[in-house]
């Protein structure tokens, strides 16, 4: 027979960068980009977003923190922590 990949059957490869940096006064700057990735064709996931799952720049400080843009599930944001 062939071997034969499939992507993603538990759960979806990805990629990502992540980095902060401090800004002083206890606060800083934050950026996160995640992509999905299909192992059997080679293709970016999420409709063929380079970083379709999660991309956002953020601040942090002492009274909480600040992201805009893509952000995944909030309830998939916690688990992770």
């Amino acid at each position: 027979g062939r071997a034969v990949i499939h992507s993603g059957l538990l759960q979806a490869s990805r990629f990502g960068f992540r980095g902060s940096e401090s800004l002083g006064g206890n606060l800083k700057a934050l950026f996160v980009l995640e992509g999905g990735l299909n192992l059997d064709t080679g293709t970016s996931g999420q409709g063929g977003a380079i970083f379709g799952r999660r991309s956002v720049l953020g601040l942090v400080g002492d009274h909480g923190d600040l992201q805009l843009g893509r952000r995944k599930d909030f309830s998939d944001e916690i688990a992770s922590q």
